[in-house]
């Protein structure tokens, strides 16, 4: 039937769009990291363009928005949590406790992985959208040596090794226009199709 050929085709909509903005967009937004990123369906007005332009076309979709500034962020790494944080900061550590601080330190290292997106001025009226946004990513690598020479200190002839130390990182800022238009309703099933023209920088 026509509404079950409508519900295929929206899932394999959202499969496509979901392969498409694999970048970790949406930091910026609450109700997408609420979700944990399942927006996609869901996006309307001038959040559409960052998860499917599609949804642009929906009869559901605001007519109007307006984003002036958002901005989100976060940080992870693989030695130390909120709870060593509030335990070790703010009072003096003997050498109980930089042996401590030193064991949560794996004997790879300190991995640390940092993500931010900042979005302004995104703008829907309609089916059009025109959005802005920023977006940084960063994965750096720290032996553990320096740790031990930053909370121990160092000895006659000891060496210091920084092999292991890496990073890379990547930012960028992106101007989208995106239209979606809708191309078969029935009843409140919808197939819309949608479109995003981005200038990279």
């Amino acid at each position: 039937s026509i509404s079950e050929t409508i519900d295929q085709i929206n899932a394999i909509s959202a499969t496509i769009a979901s392969a498409v903005a694999s970048a970790p967009l949406g930091l910026s937004n609450a109700r997408s990291l609420g979700l944990g990123g399942a927006y996609t369906a869901l996006a309307r007005g001038n959040e559409a363009p960052l998860w499917n332009p599609a949804n642009l076309s929906f009869k559901d979709n605001r007519g109007f928005s307006l984003n002036l500034f958002s901005l989100g962020a976060f940080v992870e790494n693989n030695s130390f949590s909120l709870k060593n944080y509030n335990e070790y900061n703010g009072r003096f550590w003997d050498d109980q406790d930089k042996d401590n601080i030193l064991s949560l330190v794996p004997s790879s290292g300190l991995n640390l992985n940092a993500q931010a997106e900042a979005s302004a001025l995104g703008l829907s009226i309609g089916s059009f959208s025109l959005v802005s946004y920023a977006l940084g990513v960063s994965d750096l690598s720290f032996p553990k040596d320096p740790f031990e020479l930053l909370l121990v200190g160092n000895q006659m002839n000891d060496t210091v090794s920084l092999k292991g130390t890496s990073g890379e990182a990547y930012a960028y800022a992106a101007l989208s226009f995106s239209f979606g238009k809708s191309i078969l309703r029935k009843g409140e099933k919808e197939i819309g199709i949608g479109a995003n023209l981005k200038y990279l920088q």
